[in-house]
């Protein structure tokens, strides 16, 4: 009887050890499958993270060209606005230059004929006194 009973327990401890390396085995590929299945997901993530990062990368690149684009852009416009200011400055120099200079010459103009016409005046009253003198000089003779 003791035997008996020893036999069936062994059979059930041997069909419970059974039982539970079945299901040490069934967990164990259970959680190799989610394991596996967690580690695909996970790099599944991290190549989209990687895609956005290189997406963004290359828009921030983009980006930065465009900024320097425009600020080249925006340089070459100031220089030549500068350039243009002085431009306009130096030729509003020169046509007030050329104005004085005009107005000197005009003035000059001016001054030679009045000096001229005082000569002329001069020697009119000159040649009136001479005439004058000439006549009285042949009255007394």
């Amino acid at each position: 009887e003791e035997r008996k009973a020893r036999l069936s327990l062994e059979a059930d401890n041997r069909s419970l050890q059974k039982k539970i390396e079945t299901r040490d085995r069934d967990y164990n590929h259970d959680l190799d499958r989610a394991k596996n299945r967690i580690k695909a997901q996970t790099e599944d993530e991290m190549a989209k993270i990687r895609s956005g990062w290189q997406d963004a990368k290359g828009e921030i690149a983009s980006l930065k060209a465009k900024l320097e684009t425009e600020a080249r852009r925006f340089e070459e416009r100031e220089r030549r606005t500068r350039e243009q200011h002085r431009d306009d400055i130096e030729n509003e120099r020169q046509r007030l230059r050329n104005e004085m200079d005009a107005r000197l010459q005009h003035q000059e103009t001016l001054t030679e004929q009045t000096i001229q016409e005082e000569v002329y005046r001069r020697q009119r009253a000159l040649d009136a006194l001479k005439e004058q003198h000439r006549t009285e000089l042949e009255g007394l003779r």
